[in-house]
């Protein structure tokens, strides 16, 4: 059984996401929510990209969110 991506959405926004900060490899992915965003200020080295950039990725609605994906280094370790 094989199976297929209907579109190529996942694969632009993957492409985006690699060419903003080539040669990035990172080892984890937090996902933070309400209240949290102090942990993504707290990363070194970093790239923010707006959800708005990246197809596919739903603009946030919530008051306070960001909206955003932050690429770079917490506690010596690459993280999304």
């Amino acid at each position: 059984m094989s199976m297929s991506v209907v579109n190529d959405t996942p694969y632009e926004a993957a492409e985006i996401l690699r060419s903003a900060k080539p040669n990035f490899h990172p080892r984890i992915a937090l996902i933070l929510g309400s209240g949290l965003g102090a942990l993504a200020d707290r990363m070194e080295n970093k790239t923010t990209l707006s959800y708005q950039q990246l197809p596919g990725f739903p603009v946030s609605t919530v008051i306070g969110h960001a909206g955003e994906v932050v690429m770079g280094t917490l506690v010596m370790t690459p993280t999304y």
